[in-house]
C-alpha cells in the first residue's frame, strides 16, 4: 500500500514537472480518457437494456441461461471484488436487478419421446 501511493506520488511529481501547459493537457488527457470509457460503458449498458431481450431455451430447468455479461463489467467486478463474486448467488441476483440489459427470456423447450416410432 505505501509503495502503491509512492509510486503514484511520483508519477504525480514526473507529470507536473513536465514543461509549460503539458502538465495540464495530460491530466486533461487522463480524466477525458477515464470518463470516456465510463460514458462508453454506460452507453453499452442503454443500448443492452433497448435491445430485445435476447432468448434461450432449457429443459426441465438444467442449463436455464439467466444473464448475459458484458466482459467490461466482468471483468471490472472480478477485479474490484474478486472473480469468485461471479460464483456468489446474492450477487449474481443484485447484479441481475441493476442491470437490466443483460437478463435473458429463458423459456422451457418440452421434450416429446415417442415409444411407438413415427406411426401415426
Amino acid at each position: 500500500m505505501a509503495s502503491e501511493l509512492l509510486a503514484q506520488g511520483a508519477f504525480a511529481e514526473s507529470v507536473l514537472s513536465l514543461p509549460g501547459d503539458l502538465p495540464r493537457q495530460v491530466i486533461a488527457e487522463f480524466t477525458r480518457g477515464w470518463n470516456a470509457q465510463a460514458f462508453m460503458l454506460e452507453r453499452e449498458q442503454k443500448r443492452m437494456a433497448a435491445a430485445p431481450q435476447v432468448e434461450a431455451a432449457h429443459v426441465d430447468g438444467l442449463g436455464a441461461v439467466t444473464m448475459q455479461i458484458p466482459p467490461d463489467a466482468f471483468h471490472f467486478w472480478g477485479q474490484k471484488l474478486g472473480y469468485a463474486c461471479w460464483k456468489d448467488r446474492a450477487f449474481r441476483r443484485e447484479f441481475r436487478r441493476d442491470n437490466p440489459g443483460v437478463r435473458v427470456k429463458s423459456r422451457s423447450r418440452n421434450t416429446c419421446v415417442r415409444v411407438d416410432g413415427f406411426r401415426g
